[in-house]
């Protein structure tokens, strides 16, 4: 069975189409009616949704220039014009099947920063961001990854349905609308995917999964490459060779990420490869033209290299498996160029170049936390970047290339005093001596403290009784909105705790314990300040009789009565408040936050939701209460400065005495 347009309605969309290419002005309005027209079409027009978006497009860029003006003249693309000539050709042709839910293939998508992976039918693949992607949103390359793990598993499939398991909604959005119209590089990835799957007449539908069930792909997306693999001949080596021998058809040891013929083979699935695997390849009935003998190719990198030709790199792409092929590596005029590998596997590598035992390397990495890993990478990232660009080893540099990078950040970025220590630590972990105690770099440093000396981040701070007045208007705590009851929770939690905002959001429904006065936490998950010392926190939120609408302990209560039909098996204790009801983490308590500061007449300009935690533990001191508490409370160590010299600020000064003397 099958949806088909009345021919009334075909002559109507052809007559309204061809207006529209005909028309010298065209009216916002008029294409806003016609796009209705479409719309209503696309059910009985498959694929009718994707030849939409490029004029929605249009539409919605001309409104934001005139203002929403909908009698407004505006222009078409190109590329809208090429959208409509797909609609003349299609609208007579095309019918569209009622489909039933029977997918013939299942895949199961991830990405992470450092690259992507899938899974399907018992199979995996992965592969890794080239530089100029990962710089890219994480939503795009989720996008990518569902890209990559249709082509690599999909590519053989025709008139078929395909299921997409993915735990990015918003790319799960993307494919199931056809694209969307206000990001447009999103909406031209999803386009590239539909016309994919149109050429081979597929229906796509993803859905939603969680990460906790999507570790297969999640894990292959968050595997890092090996240093020894994504290398490749230089384009310069490259063209030498073609021009002097000829152009190989087919490239039989390479991948997406630095193949040098159109057609290439790779070592796994691979999104772009024709065939997996070289050494399982029959080749008596394919015709491509390959490289001619290994000698003849080694003559004539000798006569580059005899012509003193830099910034060549010649190294196998092949994995260390394979290497029972003539494997070589040649090398001159710097190190060689090299995607880079994420923190942890430089400084596994540089472990290994130090003559670890290989057995002991893990363990040594387990004791870099995951969070001063996280800080070190941004380090490793910019180091590698400033070692390709000078030709250095990132493994061996010396102290006077160290010094040269440092300067560069300075010359370069407005960071401060503590980002220069943050990279001095970093680079002493991965390169040989002791760098970190060098006396140039200590030198150095002194220097940057005085160019830029180190500084509290707020010099004065908020009244937190703003906030609680704010709170006590949103009572009974039954009637609240689970907005409104979540942003309550949050900023009274925070407030009376007078922790970090890691630490409420590693709040598990397991470790409350409620008893008749009082509501005790234990924090069992590692905090930034976890130590073998250190006992872990325990939070004490007591019953407030004297005053319900700001006990947090009834506040608490309710909300954990509001969500237990919400959190599935989730044991965080906040969960999102837009379905799915995931564990909110730390970046989403801090908009939660921060939007009730707002709310409450904090600027947040100035004030960030960290800044909870000056607030409370200022009042606090400013009430009597002995520094012992509040060190015990608020978490820190008991010689311990940081609240003398970060926390304990003053308010903001008041400007009544000025207007009172104006007045006068």
């Amino acid at each position: 069975m099958s949806l088909e347009l009345p021919n009334e309605k075909q002559r109507r969309i052809l007559k309204l189409v061809n207006e529209i290419k005909l028309s010298k002005k065209l009216q916002i309005r008029r294409l806003a009616h016609t796009l209705g027209v479409l719309g209503s079409s696309c059910p009985a027009i498959k694929y009718g949704w994707l030849y939409t978006k490029r004029l929605e497009r249009d539409k919605y860029l001309a409104l934001r220039r005139t203002n929403g003006n909908y009698n407004a003249y505006m222009h078409l693309s190109k590329h809208s014009f090429e959208d409509l000539d797909w609609w003349l050709l299609h609208t007579t042709r095309c019918n569209n099947e009622i489909r039933q839910d029977h997918f013939e293939l299942e895949i199961f998508t991830d990405s992470s920063l450092t690259g992507w992976g899938a899974y399907c039918q018992g199979e995996v693949t992965n592969g890794w961001w080239p530089l100029n992607v990962q710089t890219k949103h994480i939503n795009f390359l989720e996008l990518l990854a569902i890209q990559y793990g249709l082509q690599c598993f999909a590519n053989s499939y025709k008139s078929a349905s395909i299921l997409i398991r993915s735990d990015n909604t918003t790319a799960i959005s993307y494919i199931n609308r056809m694209g969307s119209v206000k990001f447009a590089d999103l909406c031209s990835l999803a386009r590239k995917i539909w016309q994919w799957a149109e050429e081979r007449n597929l229906w796509l539908y993803a859905s939603y999964i969680s990460s906790d069930n999507n570790t297969i792909a999640d894990q292959e997306s968050r595997k890092l490459p090996p240093l020894e693999t994504e290398w490749s001949l230089s384009g310069a080596a490259f063209h030498t060779i073609i021009t002097t021998i000829s152009a190989p058809e087919i490239d039989l040891f390479a991948s997406y990420a630095n193949f040098k013929c159109e057609k290439y083979v790779s070592w796994k699935r691979d999104p772009g490869a024709v065939m997996i695997d070289a050494f399982t390849i029959s080749w008596k009935n394919l015709n491509f033209y390959a490289f001619p003998p290994f000698s003849l190719i080694l003559r004539v990198l000798n006569k580059i290299i005899n012509e003193k030709a830099t910034g060549i790199v010649v190294v196998p792409h092949w994995p260390t498996q394979h290497t029972r092929l003539n494997n070589f590596s040649l090398q001159f005029g710097g190190s060689p160029t090299q995607n880079y590998p994420g923190g942890r596997a430089v400084v596994r590598h540089a472990l290994s170049l130090k003559n670890i035992p290989e057995a002991v390397i893990p363990t040594m990495l387990n004791s870099i936390t995951d969070t001063t890993l996280k800080q070190y990478d941004t380090t490793y990232h910019q180091w590698w970047d400033f070692c390709n660009q000078h030709a250095i080893s990132p493994y061996t540099a010396d102290k006077t290339q160290v010094l040269t990078f440092l300067q560069h950040i300075y010359s370069t970025k407005a960071v401060a005093y503590g980002t220069f220590n943050s990279h001095r630590s970093a680079l002493a972990l991965i390169l040989p001596g002791d760098m970190g105690n060098d006396p140039h770099i200590k030198r150095f440093l002194k220097g940057i403290a005085r160019l830029r000396p180190p500084r509290p981040k707020y010099d004065f701070t908020w009244d937190p009784g703003l906030v609680i007045q704010y709170f006590q208007r949103y009572s009974p705590n039954d009637s609240l909105s689970l907005t409104n009851l979540t942003y309550k929770l949050i900023c009274l939690l925070a407030l009376i705790t007078g922790h970090r905002i890691q630490t409420l959001s590693l709040i598990r429904l397991s470790n409350i314990h409620i008893n008749p006065d009082k509501i005790q936490i234990r924090i069992t998950d590692e905090l930034k300040t976890s130590t073998r010392t250190n006992t872990q926190p325990c939070l004490q939120i007591p019953f407030f009789e004297e005053n319900p609408s700001i006990c947090v302990a009834s506040v608490l209560t309710t909300y954990l009565q509001r969500t237990a039909d919400l959190r599935s098996k989730e044991d965080r204790l906040f969960v999102t408040i837009r379905p799915p009801h995931r564990a909110a983490n730390k970046q989403t308590l801090s908009q939660w936050i921060k939007r009730s500061l707002r709310a409450a007449g904090i600027d947040t300009s100035i004030f960030s939701a960290h800044s909870t935690r000056h607030a409370s533990t200022s009042a606090a001191y400013r009430s009597g209460l002995s520094w012992d508490v509040i060190r015990k409370t608020a978490g820190w160590s008991s010689g311990s400065s940081v609240f003398a010299r970060f926390y304990n600020r003053p308010l903001a000064q008041s400007t009544a005495f000025a207007c009172a003397m104006l007045k006068d």
